[in-house]
């Protein structure tokens, strides 16, 4: 019985886990681009000192993101802002927005350029029409089909962990080689002050599961051992694929930087025309691009949906959420004309650049103080103490 609870107890923060996982699995990791255009890229450091630096920041963050939810009692970032930042919220409020709706026409013009770059590789459309049938299909799963969504994106994540794993292990010898001459050869593409912050910026991407672990904190953390599962769970699902797939790229620098799907293209060089392992990505990369599409659409109508009722008051919820939807599809198309590569280095390096400095750094010292002054202190914000 005594194992059976323990078990049990460890279920929660690895679904958890699985949820940040699969939040990350998105566009440019799906593809690859973010990866290279993030790590591989810049030098040797990249391949595996990069990812592993970036996860354990992203282990430290998250682990006081969920204690303070824990203890603070609080499951939206909304409260989560006001409660760490006090007198200093609207500043730090206003910038946290602004970032969500820059981010919403970012990410919607990734998941287009992606969803049409892998179905031109598919089935040869061309990319503006493969871009518009993801955007149409992620629509479409939005208003009827969310919660078959939802339902099924933890088996999603668990699929495409396998895939990943069983990439590595079949990509792993052929790339070693490379992987090893690149590493080897101290290769660097940039000074290392310059390759270091570029890399570091990829924390807010790799912590973008923050939002949704605020609001799931206080159903599954229950004491400071599942904040801690949760994440080094999470760091290691994310940085281990990194790394794994970062061995792949390596082996195909420089020219890989210039693609807009990398895996798919380091697959092709190791795997030869090997048509079923290419189906089988590819399909599981759309797939994984349709959840976390759906998840992110969903999330910002409901979000946006009601901002905008407190101004077009004599509306109604379905002409706001049809309002919303189209000018988020607008703006997919017209950004996503850019290409996966463009919207990376210049959409998410420079949200990175705001993000970084002004949201998660304050976060990364006032966090411990205010966890540690609630732990200190056992005041009646603790909800539960730990066992």
């Amino acid at each position: 019985m005594e194992t059976k609870k323990k078990a049990w107890g460890f279920m929660g923060p690895f679904s958890v886990a699985c949820v940040w996982f699969g939040t990350h699995v998105g566009p440019g990791f799906a593809g690859g681009a973010q990866l290279v255009s993030y790590f591989t890229k810049w030098g040797w450091i990249g391949v595996f000192l990069g990812p592993l630096v970036v996860a354990l920041l992203s282990t430290y963050l998250i682990y006081y993101t969920m204690e303070f939810c824990r203890l603070y009692k609080t499951d939206n970032y909304h409260e989560f802002y006001k409660k760490v930042y006090g007198k200093y919220t609207i500043f730090f409020g206003t910038v946290k927005s602004i970032l969500l709706v820059l981010g919403c026409f970012v990410v919607a013009a990734m998941i287009y350029a992606t969803g049409g770059a892998l179905l031109q590789s598919l089935l040869g459309f061309p990319a503006y029409v493969g871009g518009l049938l993801t955007m149409a299909v992620i629509v479409l799963l939005t208003i009827f089909g969310e919660a078959l969504v939802r339902k099924s994106s933890t088996v999603l994540t668990v699929v495409m962990i396998a895939m990943i794993l069983y990439i590595a292990i079949r990509a792993i010898g052929p790339s070693w080689g490379g992987m090893r001459e690149y590493v080897g050869s101290r290769t660097m593409n940039a000074s290392y002050p310059t390759a270091w912050w570029n890399m570091i910026l990829y924390l807010p991407v790799f912590c973008s599961f923050m939002d949704a672990g605020i609001a799931t904190s206080q159903s599954t953390v229950k004491s400071s051992r599942d904040s801690i599962l949760i994440a080094i769970m999470g760091s290691i699902l994310i940085g281990g694929s990194i790394m794994l797939l970062n061995i792949m790229f390596s082996a195909r620098m420089p020219e890989i930087q210039s693609e807009a799907l990398p895996t798919l293209f380091a697959l092709q060089h190791v795997m030869g025309n090997n048509i079923g392992i290419t189906i089988l990505y590819t399909v599981l990369a759309f797939l994984a691009l349709i959840s976390t599409g759906v998840g992110f659409l969903y999330g910002a109508v409901a979000r946006y949906e009601i901002v905008l009722g407190k101004v077009w008051k004599q509306s109604s919820a379905t002409l706001r959420r049809a309002v919303i939807l189209i000018a988020i599809m607008i703006g997919s198309v017209v950004f996503g004309q850019f290409g996966v590569l463009t919207i990376i280095q210049y959409g998410y390096v420079y949200m990175g650049n705001i993000n970084l400095p002004v949201l998660m750094l304050p976060l990364m010292i006032l966090l411990p103080i205010l966890v540690g002054r609630a732990k200190k202190k056992q005041t009646p914000a603790v909800v539960e103490t730990d066992k």
